[in-house]
């Protein structure tokens, strides 16, 4: 394919060519001899270039926690593209590059000069690129260009290189919550619709189990782990529910991303403290699930048509603690929070604020009755989530008030 340079150059080999018919100036026809063969040589060189030329492409590193599954948002990751030139003859002037999901939007194109490649030997090329947000991203395929030598023809090759990337949510600390206060670190993971906290069995292990509660004894005698598993009552477990069926604001500051993200978060140190935890929304299973499982399924969760925040909150049964976040435009979702009254001590409700609009309802009476009926009673405006999320790590249950954010109780 020609480039604009080239055509240019074809357009003035043309014009010399009749200027020096018209002149009859022997040094413009030397000049348009010297024109044409710039053209003819650059003609092939592209293709060539190209042709036959073998990419493959990995995830190199990922610079994350060793315990981590795999990055999470604001990891880095480094991946590896490889080309290599099986022919005898080198290549020269290759640009190679990449849709990259995984960086910022201002960054999602990579791409990399190579001046040489030797014959019969291959080179890798490194990006390390910032996860920006959560999600399996697929790259894109691999564009390898050549414009040699002076830039008048262009020829491109695309590799598919297949690579797909699982970013998970960024976890953060947080212990400031009171649903999270009666959950002690005193027992093993509960299982769902139990009662009492007597041991009952061992499973195998799955990962994000505690250490403490392997079972040695079945261990040996199976040959892999396996831990100790307790019968844990309603009242000692923990639901989180939010609505992904709908969705307000951009990018990563949107109701559905915070609402994961604190979901992660808490689910993440309830966890940690040996306890289950079920997140109730569209796209999750509505039940107990190992945290590997748990940590991947919020991963990959998407803008679905879920039963609605309404519905969810109807199938919650009374006494587990309950975390329910919401919109402040979710007019139905916080009318149905403010009709849930059996269970005042352990329900703490999560106001996303700034997301839209439509602002909670013109009713000044309704953040004053879901303030009554909850536990505690959180507002988190858009902006500075981790901030947010930080602060309320560090208040160990006290009351914080904030230029970014709230807690009432």
């Amino acid at each position: 394919m020609i480039t604009f340079r080239g055509t240019a150059l074809v357009a003035t080999a043309i014009f010399t060519f009749f200027l020096a018919r018209v002149t009859q100036v022997g040094w413009l026809y030397l000049l348009d001899s010297a024109l044409w063969g710039i053209v003819l040589v650059s003609l092939g060189m592209p293709t060539l270039a190209v042709m036959s030329l073998q990419v493959s492409r990995r995830l190199a590193r990922q610079y994350c926690l060793p315990s981590s599954p795999g990055p999470a948002e604001g990891d880095m990751v480094r991946i590896e593209v490889w080309v290599k030139n099986p022919s005898t003859w080198p290549r020269t002037f290759l640009s190679v590059g990449y849709s990259c999901p995984l960086a910022s939007p201002s960054e999602d194109w990579q791409r990399s000069f190579v001046p040489w490649i030797t014959r019969r030997s291959s080179l890798i090329l490194h990006t390390t690129v910032e996860c920006y947000r959560r999600g399996l991203h697929d790259l894109g395929p691999v564009t390898v260009e050549s414009k040699a030598p002076f830039g008048l023809f262009r020829a491109k090759r695309r590799f598919a290189a297949p690579l797909s990337v699982l970013v998970y949510p960024q976890i953060h600390s947080i212990g400031g919550l009171p649903t999270l206060e009666g959950l002690t670190e005193t027992t093993s993971r509960p299982r769902r619709a139990r009662s009492g906290e007597e041991f009952s069995g061992s499973r195998h292990y799955f990962p994000g189990d505690p250490v403490r509660n392997i079972h040695w004894r079945n261990t040996a005698r199976l040959g892999q782990p396996m831990v100790k598993e307790f019968e844990d009552s309603q009242e000692n477990m923990l639901y989180i529910v939010f609505d992904s069926s709908q969705d307000l604001g951009e990018g990563r500051e949107t109701v559905l991303e915070y609402s994961i993200k604190i979901a992660t978060s808490v689910s993440a140190c309830a966890n940690e403290r040996g306890k289950s935890v079920v997140v109730l929304t569209g796209g999750m299973p509505g039940q107990w699930i190992p945290w590997a499982k748990l940590y991947a399924g919020l991963a990959l969760l998407k803008l679905d048509r879920g039963p609605g925040l309404p519905a969810m909150i109807e199938s919650v049964p009374p006494g587990p603690k309950l975390l329910a976040l919401v919109s402040e435009t979710d007019v139905p979702g916080v009318q149905s929070l403010i009709r849930r009254t059996n269970q005042p001590e352990g329900l703490t409700v999560v106001m996303l604020e700034g997301f839209g609009v439509t602002q909670l309802p013109q009713n000044p009476g309704a953040k004053d009755a879901l303030q009554r009926i909850s536990a505690s009673y959180l507002r988190f405006p858009k902006g500075d989530l981790v901030g947010i999320l930080k602060s309320l790590g560090q208040t160990d249950g006290a009351v914080t008030t904030s230029n970014i954010g709230t807690v009432t109780r």
